[in-house]
């Protein structure tokens, strides 16, 4: 019995306070920054049954967005050379920065 349980409750510990997925598909702004202020606070293998769908309507928001714009130069960050799949997380961070009008090069990655 234990060893079904632990595994289901882990998932709930490690996953819990991911935003509801919107309504209808409809991704909108305020989604959007909730979205990845939860994703910074998890790991990159975590809740693999939500970040991948979370990560891929976050972009997809962002890359249609006409009022957030973000530029990765990978010059800028020598490590996505050793570890490019931290070039999403990284795309989100600077994005919830401009989201919260603040200025993206003052921010902890």
């Amino acid at each position: 019995m234990w060893a079904w349980v632990w595994p289901w409750c882990w998932a709930c510990v490690t996953c819990s306070g991911a935003p509801e997925w919107p309504a209808q598909g409809q991704v909108h702004e305020a989604w959007v920054r909730e979205a990845i202020a939860w994703r910074m606070q998890v790991g990159l293998e975590a809740c693999p049954d939500v970040v991948p769908a979370l990560d891929a309507w976050t972009l997809e928001w962002l890359s249609q967005s006409g009022e957030v714009h973000v530029d990765v130069n990978t010059a800028d960050w020598p490590f996505l050379s050793y570890a490019p799949e931290l070039q999403t997380v990284l795309v989100q961070r600077l994005a919830l920065v401009e989201l919260a009008n603040a200025p993206s090069r003052q921010v902890d990655v």
